[in-house]
């Protein structure tokens, strides 16, 4: 590249040891990827299908977009800030590059009924394998680290996520409690990044060919964990942001040698992507496909004999009166009361599916909070159920300044008494009390916020 187009590029301050080793591994296409960085980055969406299909989204929505190569996502082809929209606060979608959603994707059809996300914070794979599940389906999203595990479950809570679990443990932890347990596993591992490095070009200060092998030491044993997770004859996905072979291929190889009841599944390459260097692998790469990049890899564990443990609830139940007052107050939001298994963890009330026996932050749907000696609804039964099912709502349309005075927290005015469910069009975005022609705002603190002019 001469040194004229080069001072027209804008593009991140990479090591030349990672310049070296991503010519290594592109050969002639180097200089496309290397053009590729000074471009800015590729923004996305992951549809949620729990609540809205991609072509009624597409339809419905006012961004400009377009499908992405991955069924169900879609490419952000203008400006503006997405997570700070009606739409997105309403769950109707996960802000999520195309190219990361290539790791799950290798799942469509394969889940089975019970799947783990290992390393699932913020949540984007979750979403995507949320929508991947049979109605009769488990997902357990696993997050080690708990400030990360509270953004998942605010994540899969906007979603609407009701056959779910979030735990916050280890892999080792987990492998030893649910040894053999899941008929699908994907584990997006940590790793050094180096597809962040046009998205956040802070991130390249971090990498060094020692970062890189610490990396793929850690990511070694929390496949050796993720594989003790998977049933026989079930499916595990590896995959990282990263580019070198060492994180990579080089993992993958190591793990193989030493797992000879897994062998690697060839998966038809979507357009753009690159096969990775062992069978049942793909690489995203900038220049290629649209997105930071992404290794992933397909593997599956052989027929045989596991113990599995049989499914349990791992809240308490509840005592009489409790279920009494809880359906009390179900009867005075809702229609119908939920059909399902009730159970609490602390003052949360849950409607929970049959889960694993594992120790759970959350898991089903939270349906209520006991507070000063009442129950209240909790945020997440907004989302998880569809306005029709709430006896008192308000449903407002997208362009109503009401929309924006709701989610930056501010007291609206409204006939009524008791809690309700407000909506932008259908798709509620949250509780209100109403009293005294008042309607008192339910929209989570934490979560509030206003609208771009």
């Amino acid at each position: 590249m001469n040194k004229t187009a080069d001072a027209a590029l804008s593009r991140p301050e990479l090591p030349e040891a990672f310049l070296k080793a991503q010519r290594e591994l592109l050969g002639g296409d180097f200089e496309a990827y290397f053009e590729a960085l000074a471009r800015p980055p590729v923004r996305g969406l992951t549809v949620n299908r729990l609540k809205i299909s991609p072509a009624d989204f597409e339809a419905l929505s006012l961004f400009p977009l377009r499908p992405a190569p991955v069924e169900g996502g879609f490419e952000l082809t203008g400006g503006g800030n997405f997570g700070l929209h009606p739409y997105h606060a309403a769950g109707l979608y996960y802000l999520q590059e195309p190219s990361a959603m290539c790791a799950a994707d290798l799942l469509r059809g394969r889940t089975g009924r019970r799947v783990l996300d290992l390393c699932a914070a913020p949540g984007g794979k979750s979403a995507q394998l949320l929508s991947l599940l049979p109605e009769d389906g488990i997902l357990v999203s696993n997050e080690p680290v708990p400030e990360r595990a509270r953004i998942l479950v605010q994540n899969l809570e906007r979603l609407g996520a009701g056959r779910s679990m979030v735990t916050c443990l280890s892999p080792e932890r987990l492998a030893a409690l649910l040894p053999g347990f899941f008929d699908a596993v994907a584990a997006d591992v940590p790793c050094s990044g180096e597809g962040m490095f046009r998205k956040d070009p802070g991130a390249a200060r971090y990498w060094s060919p020692k970062a890189v092998l610490s990396c793929a030491r850690r990511q070694a044993g929390i496949l050796a964990a993720a594989a003790e997770l998977v049933a026989p004859g079930g499916f595990l996905v590896y995959s990282t942001c990263t580019f070198n072979r060492t994180e990579n291929e080089g993992v993958v190889e190591e793990f193989l040698a030493g797992h000879p009841d897994f062998s690697p599944v060839e998966a038809p390459l979507l357009p753009g992507l690159l096969p990775g260097g062992v069978p049942g692998s793909r690489r995203a790469m900038p220049h290629l496909f649209p997105g930071e990049g992404q290794f992933a890899c397909l593997l599956r564990r052989a027929e045989g004999e596991v113990p599995s443990p049989a499914p349990v609830l791992p809240f308490d139940p509840l005592t009489k009166r409790e279920e009494a007052e809880l359906n009390a107050a179900l009867r005075d939001w809702l229609g119908e009361v939920p059909e399902g298994a009730f159970r609490r963890r602390g003052e949360t009330f849950f409607l929970v599916p049959p889960l694993p026996p594992a120790p759970a932050l959350t898991a089903g749907v939270a349906l209520a909070v006991a507070e000063k000696g009442r129950l209240e609804p909790h945020h997440h039964l907004s989302h998880a159920l569809p306005l029709s099912a709430w006896r008192q709502s308000l449903s407002l349309a997208l362009e109503d300044p009401r929309i924006a005075q709701y989610l930056a927290g501010e007291t609206l005015s409204g006939p009524g008494s008791g809690f309700g469910a407000l909506a932008v069009g259908t798709f509620p975005l949250g509780l209100f009390k109403a009293a005294g022609g008042v309607l008192k705002n339910r929209f989570p603190k934490g979560l509030r916020f206003r609208l771009p002019r």
